[in-house]
């Protein structure tokens, strides 16, 4: 049992106490089930399998090749229980380390392709005497999802439902799906590249197909046996059938905010936790897989500048959305990055940091608010001189005065 068991029992332990006293609640969360999320498969809960998988071959699996002019124009290809275990179990270098061609005999890849992966950084490497001679000895920490494209690492969250997800599988599970191969010209000549999946719900060529599995249910594992109209071991059932990812409309849980962690345990436990109940593991973190950098050199966006200008003509978000045909969020957007740019926190403030002297408004056009913009308006230019979008010093010293943007 690793961390992510662990707290799921321990949430439903402490849980379960409270709802079998509160049929009402226990309904509530029961009817989760029914709800649109819990018809979709995330990837975790589904076993995957890449048509060029060298692992899929006549000695291991039942395969019919059917023949065109003497070329193989096609495969079916039987898979099985037994056999889906084998292609989709997560690979796990030992820590000694392994020689090049037996890893790539593991992930089902080509020798050439392990090259690439070695010489691009993916895995850590010594040298190692083998019956050949010195020959480069491949090691890697974490996991490897065999389904997934090389060099990427498998999350922790997959390794943690790929047990569950094998259990569930039954084991008379068989089905037929065609591989068909791909070819290219090279020289003059048809070179094969591959194969493809020709999925059996659309037809599509795709390069891995899924099989999703029933949601785990934590009352099965805890002996839980209370009757709610037989609700309580009502799960939503899966598509037993092989397809890709728009025919079973496969989703990611994102780490970005609280919503993936709620839909990550909503699904886990068949609706009857939430994610603040349960205590996340360690590898759980809001990150995301390709961190943020933001462009040094990058000019702001036309559509600030236009912001901008009628922020200074006193109009509201709600008003400046209807102005340039946006939605009142994107507007809420830009108004923050100007606002955090230009160190206020309300329109009259900006106004008047605009209308003082020509030092604020440097400042403020250092910043980068209005500059790069490229369209030629008048208004525009004044921005990036850092003298506001249209606003005038009245001579009587007055209240500035905002004239009309003409963007």
């Amino acid at each position: 049992m690793d961390d992510m068991d662990r707290a799921l029992f321990e949430a439903f332990a402490v849980v379960w106490e409270r709802l079998k006293g509160d049929e009402d609640e226990l309904r509530a969360r029961l009817a989760r089930r029914r709800g649109a999320e819990m018809a979709r498969p995330p990837r975790a809960w589904c076993l995957a399998v890449r048509a060029c998988d060298r692992r899929i071959s006549p000695y291991s699996m039942v395969i019919v090749p059917h023949y065109r002019q003497g070329v193989v124009e096609r495969e079916v290809v039987t898979l099985d229980a037994a056999s889906l275990v084998r292609l989709c179990a997560p690979v796990e270098i030992d820590e000694s380390g392994e020689m090049l061609s037996r890893v790539a005999e593991r992930l089902g890849v080509t020798t050439e392709s392990m090259a690439y992966a070695r010489k691009a950084g993916m895995f850590r490497e010594r040298r190692g005497l083998r019956f050949r001679g010195l020959v480069p000895i491949l090691h890697r920490d974490e996991l490897i999802d065999p389904s997934a494209p090389l060099g990427r690492t498998a999350d922790h969250l997959w390794g943690w439902a790929w047990k569950s997800a094998a259990r569930r599988l039954a084991a008379d599970f068989s089905q037929e799906v065609e591989r068909w191969p791909e070819y290219r010209v090279v020289r003059g000549r048809q070179m094969a590249r591959g194969w493809r999946w020709r999925c059996p719900g659309c037809g599509a060529r795709v390069r891995v197909i899924y099989l999703p599995v029933r949601p785990i249910n934590v009352a099965e594992y805890l002996g839980v046996k209370a009757e709610v109209d037989g609700e309580l071991d009502g799960v939503a059932e899966m598509p037993r059938v092989f397809g890709c990812t728009r025919c079973h409309r496969v989703r990611y849980f994102s780490r970005v905010g609280r919503a993936g962690w709620n839909s990550l345990i909503a699904h886990s436990t068949g609706g009857l936790l939430y994610g603040r109940e349960v205590r996340r593991p360690v590898y759980w973190e809001e990150t995301r897989r390709r961190g943020y950098r933001r462009s040094a050199g990058r000019a702001p966006s036309k559509r600030r500048a236009e912001v901008l200008g009628l922020l200074l003509e006193g109009r509201t978000i709600k008003e400046a959305g209807e102005r340039l045909g946006i939605s009142v969020n994107t507007v809420t957007n830009y108004v923050r990055v100007i606002y955090r740019e230009a160190g206020v926190h309300s329109r009259k403030e900006l106004r008047e940091k605009f209308a003082a002297s020509g030092t604020a408004g440097s400042d403020l056009a250092g910043a980068g608010v209005g500059q790069g913009s490229d369209h030629d308006c008048a208004c525009d230019a004044r921005i990036m001189d850092g003298l506001g979008c249209g606003v005038e010093q009245a001579s009587d010293g007055a209240k500035p005065q905002a004239t009309a943007v003409g963007c």
